[in-house]
């Protein structure tokens, strides 16, 4: 299971209801993952925005791999805790 954050501007709230699709790409030493979620329809405030747990199935269990957030370039590890 993981905790993401929404980037963009969803009210300050979590993303339920909204389509949310991991995109993971795994290799024999790491695992990259990029969160995509379906925006706010009709625009949205933006106080921030709260984390939000999702379960994303791997083909093989994560193991001695990193793990890697795919938002940036290139993929930084995922901070633990």
């Amino acid at each position: 299971q993981l905790q993401i954050n929404e980037q963009a501007c969803a009210n300050g709230e979590a993303p339920v209801g909204r389509e949310i699709v991991p995109l993971v790409t795994e290799t024999d030493e790491s695992v990259t993952i990029i969160v995509l979620v379906a925006p706010v329809e009709g625009g949205a405030d933006c106080p921030g925005n709260p984390w939000h747990p999702i379960t994303v199935t791997l083909e093989s269990p994560l193991g001695s791999r990193q793990l890697l957030d795919g938002h940036s370039y290139p993929p930084q590890p995922v901070a633990s805790g």
